[in-house]
Order: C-alpha cells, then structure tokens, then sequence
C-alpha cells in the first residue's frame, strides 16, 4: 500500500470518527442518572456539548485536509502514470 493510499485511509478514518463525534455530543454530555425501576433521566451540560462539537468538526477538518493533500499528491501521479517508487528514484537521480 502506497504512502499516498495510507494518507487517504487515515484522512477518510479520522473524518468519520469527527463526523460520529459532533452528531453524538448530545449523548456524550448527558449526565444519566436513575429516576425509578426501569426509568432513566439525565441533564445535558451544554459546555460538554460545545466542546465534544468543536472536536468532532475539528478532527473532521484534520481529515478532510489530510485527504485532500493525499488526493493533491495522488493527481500529478496519475496523470504521468508513475508509481511512488518510480518518482521517488527520479527525484534521487
């Protein structure tokens, strides 16, 4: 697996960890607390919310952006035909 598969694997993985992170902030913050037999309520800190929101776009953002820079190193490739370790020993020469 190229340098270049691993950089969009790793992007593509960390946003949708960012993505599943700010859309569950809701139960994330949830204090759950036992209201009777079978019955449970809670409260929602609305600054955990923000927070968990804020890091989940956060991290979505870091992946987008390392997938965009893999697919930005992955363009000019394709187009030349070259593999990584083609144009690595050309870049050496």
């Amino acid at each position: 697996m190229s340098k270049i598969r691993k950089g969009i694997a790793i992007g593509v993985i960390i946003t949708a960890l960012g993505v599943l992170l700010a859309l569950n902030a809701d139960n994330l913050a949830t204090n759950w607390q036992m209201i009777g037999p079978n019955a449970w309520g809670g409260t929602t800190d609305p600054d955990k919310r923000h927070l968990y929101q804020n890091l989940g776009l956060l991290a979505a953002g870091f992946g987008l952006l390392l997938t965009g820079l893999a697919f930005y190193r992955w363009l000019p490739q394709s187009r030349a035909g070259l593999t990584d370790d083609r144009q690595d020993l050309g870049a050496r020469i």
